[in-house]
């Protein structure tokens, strides 16, 4: 297991289950999120970012875009429930449907206007 300000060691992370989820009547899979967080105040790190928990699992399970970032990173764009535009910054774990978030926040201005061209483009939304 790595070690590090960005380890997923116990103490630094936020152990987070979620529950199926049903959207039209079919349920769609389980996903095991962990948070990065801020060793100064504990709490997660997209809480920064004003960004919650439930925002990201809802980009994670319905992702619009996903790719390779950095240093084993990837990065998932996509639209909450609430229709806000979240980019979110990720690792996965070893396990099977986990993954450790490191920060996620909202797009906004030539990010956002370009990702709307991409999904108008692909004929989503």
């Amino acid at each position: 297991m790595m070690e590090g300000p960005l380890s997923p060691v116990s103490d630094l992370s936020l152990q987070r289950h979620s529950l199926f989820h049903y959207r039209c009547g079919v349920r769609q899979k389980q996903m095991n999120i962990r948070f990065y967080r801020n060793p100064e105040t504990g709490l997660p790190h997209i809480y920064e970012h004003g960004v919650d928990e439930d925002e990201v699992e809802d980009i994670l399970l319905n992702l619009g875009e996903d790719w390779v970032g950095s240093r084993k990173s990837r990065n998932a764009l996509g639209q909450t429930q609430s229709g806000r535009y979240l980019q979110v910054v990720y690792v996965r774990d070893p396990q099977p449907n986990s993954v450790f978030v490191i920060t996620a926040y909202e797009l906004t201005g030539k990010p956002l206007r370009a990702y709307r061209r991409r999904q108008q483009k692909r004929g989503v939304r």
